[in-house]
């Protein structure tokens, strides 16, 4: 492998060996695809690439001050690399190596950017660096499981939810990507405090992974032939619940808990390996998450 670190601008980048490397990685977070990042920051990202793409570190570029731009990891994108394959972490040798090449690359960020703030998936024997911290990850791993030994990790009471939801919702795939943001704007955009921008990268960002069957809209219809709830689920080895929303009907129907259940089902006879709720800081919402009987996974913020 070679030793070399290389600092690239976003036309400098191999799109095919870059992408190669993200399908190869251990976990296929689809945020750090070339495609994605290009949907998420308008093709605005440098890189910091060691070897021949073995590792990968995205920069994505945020407003500039006095010149001086930042790298600020953008909506949407809730873990960058350094990327890690099984090979990466084989062995305790193997892993110490890969965490030196991965703090030399952190090292070699440039002094250009006036912050940084990146959210990063990095092994967690790299915490004990001072400018990182923990966050966690909300997952469900599917694989050699059976929807009957999910379910029994279920609190007893989203279980009488999604009972109570089944008997009036049905899932259906849906290709309107318009009526879920708006759907979004109207019940959780001013809570969630979205400017419109980000509006435009989230459809942009869909938009993106439906060109490549990289993700699926799904709808909770109720029997009066309405959607009561919608969301987008990026990705096909793991299944990430990217972006939804339910209308006052559908959080009086439990037509969100239903939809997760249904969507999860889903996945797991597709094969898929890992349901991936992205976790979150909100409280009310990581209760919720937690309520499916989840594991944590951790991931990391490294600012300076």
């Amino acid at each position: 492998m070679s030793s070399t670190i290389r600092f690239l601008k976003r036309q400098q980048i191999n799109d095919d060996l870059w992408n190669k490397r993200v399908s190869d990685a251990e976990h296929k977070l689809p945020y750090t695809f070339s495609w994605y990042l290009d949907a998420a920051t308008r093709s605005k990202w440098d890189a910091v690439v060691y070897g021949n793409y073995e590792f990968l570190l995205p920069l994505p570029l945020n407003l500039k001050w006095f010149g001086l731009p930042r790298v600020v990891t953008p909506p949407f994108c809730q873990q960058l690399g350094v990327l890690a394959t099984s090979a990466d972490l084989a062995s305790p040798a193997s892993q110490v190596e890969a965490n030196d090449r991965i703090r030399a690359m952190l090292e070699a960020i440039p002094g250009r950017y006036l912050k940084l703030h990146l959210q990063l998936s990095l092994p967690s024997d790299l915490g004990q660096l001072a400018a990182l911290r923990p966050r966690t990850n909300l997952c469900i791993d599917l694989s050699n499981q059976s929807y009957q030994k999910i379910t029994k990790n279920y609190s007893k009471s989203l279980k009488k939810r999604i009972r109570r939801a089944s008997g009036q919702y049905r899932l259906v795939a849906s290709e309107d990507v318009p009526a879920l943001i708006e759907l979004y704007k109207k019940e959780v955009g001013t809570k969630a405090n979205l400017k419109s921008w980000m509006y435009q990268r989230i459809q942009a960002i869909i938009n993106e992974c439906l060109a490549r069957d990289y993700g699926q809209v799904w709808s909770a219809v109720h029997l009066d032939g309405s959607a009561h709830a919608m969301g987008f689920f990026a990705g096909q080895c793991r299944i990430i619940n990217l972006f939804g929303a339910s209308n006052e009907s559908g959080r009086a129907g439990f037509a969100m808990h239903f939809m997760l259940d249904q969507v999860m089902k889903n996945a797991l006879d597709k094969g898929a390996s890992i349901f991936d709720f992205e976790g979150s800081e909100i409280p009310g919402v990581r209760s919720f998450f937690q309520s499916f009987g989840p594991s944590e996974e951790p991931y990391w913020v490294y600012q300076k």
